[in-house]
């Protein structure tokens, strides 16, 4: 099961069942851990040449929440780990936030066609990183 919508995904409610309907259920699970922590999702993970990349998608205008930034900031401490939130922007077509072993960039106004290149160059450099 794929956490993103993509025309390859041909997922047929009438026939497979909802989507919804397919998630694992983890409330068994949750009692395992103290207090209010709940499980959390990342919408996406590319991993080139062990340099990692975790993806998440905001609604307009939506934040992290301080658990989960407080998890994300110390996931992109960690060595060749970057973290991208983004989210439309209101003054921009989007706004993206990173973080990474410098800390976090803040919410910066982007293009769609300046995250994808912002992408690429990410990928291009992953695939280099370890190459003698």
């Amino acid at each position: 099961m794929t956490g993103f919508n993509s025309k390859d995904l041909r997922h047929r409610c009438p026939r497979d069942g909802c989507y919804i309907e397919h998630l694992p259920l983890w409330d068994d699970l949750i009692e395992c851990f103290p207090g209010r922590i709940r499980p959390a999702d990342i919408d996406g993970m590319v991993e080139i040449n062990g340099r990692f990349l975790f993806r998440e998608e905001k609604g307009p205008g939506a934040t992290v929440t301080e658990g989960q930034g407080y998890a994300l900031r110390r996931l992109g401490r960690q060595p060749d780990t970057t973290v991208v939130v983004f989210r439309p922007g209101k003054f921009s077509e989007l706004e993206v936030l990173i973080y990474d072993a410098d800390g976090s960039t803040g919410y910066k106004p982007f293009t769609r066609e300046q995250f994808k290149d912002w992408l690429r160059t990410w990928s291009t450099a992953s695939a280099r990183h370890g190459v003698a």
